[in-house]
């Protein structure tokens, strides 16, 4: 679908953040390739969550949690406005306005609507229930059930099909719904506002990277993980079902982020040291390799009736976080660049 300033929306792919943050970076990066050096910015740490199934919370999950700052950065940059929450807790347990709101109707005449509304050049953002959206996506359709905002981008009106940005066996990419499909997400979607609708800015200002907040940010991640390195039921096995898909899914966003990190890394060039760039992408790549192989060792427990799995699982984490606590400290004493 195009935009009214007739630039083709691709979704991000480059590493995977979250729907909320990658549906805001394929539209800016389309906007503007320049963009993408502010997608890898390093405002995170590692916290642990509460997971399992809904009647039993006991089971634990580790965590890539993004500051405050990282979402506000991205809203601001795409709506031209501040995001309307001051704490982390009330980000993810309110309804962020994603544009201007629109009150659908109901059945075919909200298809209409919408199909109204990406012809006069808007994209959309609809509440929708992962459980019933994208087929490829196994780990929620016809599985589990989670609510938030989905990126409508165009339709087909032979195959009676819409265009979303979602993850699935593509990962984060564009994929074609039946319409009952949408208006079934649509349904059950938790929130109360279903449909949002908003333009493109017509500019972005992209700030220069500051090393010394990358340096700071590393400082704070470094915290973080000597932390969960005291923590020693992070994992216990077998776990519940829940609580192994949570895991598979948070050992995939570790990945991703150090795939993320990589790219920081490269934009980073002019400040470091040559060695000190070459040991750093190694030791990505490597972390990188690493939580892939974790991730599919949580999804193999999950999929099979065998819930089995050896106690080396946290040995490996733990060489991991150093791993990544050493990275960031050879960052943050890395000489200048040459």
């Amino acid at each position: 679908m195009l935009t009214d300033k007739k630039i083709t929306i691709e979704p991000f792919t480059d590493f995977y953040t979250n729907c909320f943050m990658n549906g805001i970076f394929s539209i800016l990066t389309s906007v503007d390739k320049e963009y993408q050096k502010l997608t890898c910015i390093n405002d995170y740490e590692y916290a642990i969550v509460e997971c399992g199934d809904d009647e039993n919370k006991s089971e634990k999950a580790l965590r890539v949690r993004y500051q405050l700052k990282s979402y506000a950065r991205a809203y601001f940059h795409l709506f031209q406005k501040e995001l309307p929450c001051s704490t982390l807790e009330e980000f993810f347990h309110s309804e962020i306005p994603m544009g201007e709101p629109y009150m659908l109707k109901s059945g075919d005449a909200a298809i209409a609507e919408m199909k109204q509304l990406l012809d006069q050049g808007n994209f959309i953002y609809i509440a929708t229930d992962l459980y019933y959206l994208v087929k490829s996506n196994i780990m929620y359709y016809q599985k589990s059930h989670l609510s938030h905002y989905t990126l409508l981008t165009g339709y087909d009106d032979k195959g009676e099909q819409f265009y979303i940005f979602e993850n699935g066996a593509k990962g984060y990419n564009r994929y074609a719904v039946d319409q009952q499909q949408i208006l079934d997400a649509m349904k059950y979607a938790k929130q109360k506002i279903k449909c949002y609708y908003f333009h493109i800015p017509q500019q972005i200002l992209i700030p220069d990277i500051c090393i010394e907040d990358i340096k700071k940010n590393a400082e704070s991640i470094i915290a973080s993980l000597e932390q969960l390195g005291r923590e020693k039921d992070l994992w216990r096995f077998p776990m519940g079902d829940a609580a192994y898909r949570i895991n598979a899914e948070n050992a995939s966003a570790v990945m991703y982020r150090h795939k993320a990190n990589r790219i920081l890394f490269q934009n980073c060039i002019p400040y470091l040291n040559k060695d000190v760039f070459i040991k750093l992408t190694a030791d990505c790549d490597s972390l990188t390799k690493n939580w892939e192989w974790m991730k599919n060792m949580l999804l193999k427990a999950y999929f099979s009736k065998n819930k089995s799995i050896y106690s080396m699982l946290c040995l490996k984490r733990q060489k991991l976080f150093e791993m990544e606590i050493n990275m960031w400290k050879l960052l943050i004493r890395g000489g200048p660049g040459q």
